[in-house]
């Protein structure tokens, strides 16, 4: 019986320039990060419940998260909503 060698398999993973191992045919990946920015950045915001349901966070973990966004350097503005406290970023981080 012959066994498939994992080389030559569909699903071998593999090194690449990019980043640490990924699957050959996968697509790529949107990473929390990338969708957290993309909802902070909006010009409307968004309100720590829809994080929440987005990413089925408790609420503490979506501070948590934004913290780490301001951390990182950019200036976010927090406004009382009808829904709750709506985050948004008004200021990306200076590129250097």
């Amino acid at each position: 019986m012959a066994t498939k060698s994992k080389a030559h398999s569909t699903t071998a993973r593999v090194a690449d320039a990019t980043g640490p191992l990924s699957h050959k045919n996968s697509t790529k990946r949107t990473t929390k990060k990338v969708r957290l920015l993309a909802l902070l950045k909006r010009k409307g915001g968004v309100s720590v419940a829809v994080l929440q349901k987005e990413f089925g966070w408790q609420p503490h973990t979506v501070r948590a998260a934004i913290s780490g966004v301001r951390e990182a350097g950019m200036t976010v503005e927090c406004t009382p909503g009808k829904a709750g406290s709506v985050y948004r970023v008004v200021k990306p981080a200076d590129a250097h």
